[in-house]
């Protein structure tokens, strides 16, 4: 029995056609198990640096964000309406509040 042409490239595409369903569903699992793998890892390394690295980061940042400057308390004097001196300005470095026990937000 002799094949012609045309029967031998339509049964060479049929072929192709079933491997390419065949093969279909094995990609098509691979790239869901390489998505699956890449979304792990981001997600392992997330977790590291929010619970492992989060209090040593937080701090740095704070560090870097604050810093302590020294300035002077003059507040300067305080005159009435003749231009006379009513208080004033000497320099403390410390500061004070108290609440008096008739203090009430508002």
């Amino acid at each position: 029995m002799k094949i012609g042409i045309g029967e031998f490239l339509m049964s060479n595409t049929d072929n192709e056609k079933s491997n390419l369903r065949r093969n279909f569903p094995f990609r098509l699992n691979v790239f869901f198990f390489i998505v699956f793998v890449l979304f792990s890892i981001l997600i392992i390394k997330l977790a590291i640096l929010q619970f492992v690295e989060g209090p040593t980061l937080s701090e740095n940042g704070n560090k870097k964000g604050t810093r302590n400057v020294l300035t002077a308390p003059i507040r300067g004097n305080i005159f009435d309406s003749t231009g006379k001196p009513i208080t004033y300005s000497t320099s403390t470095q410390s500061l004070y509040f108290s609440i008096s026990p008739n203090f009430k937000k508002k």
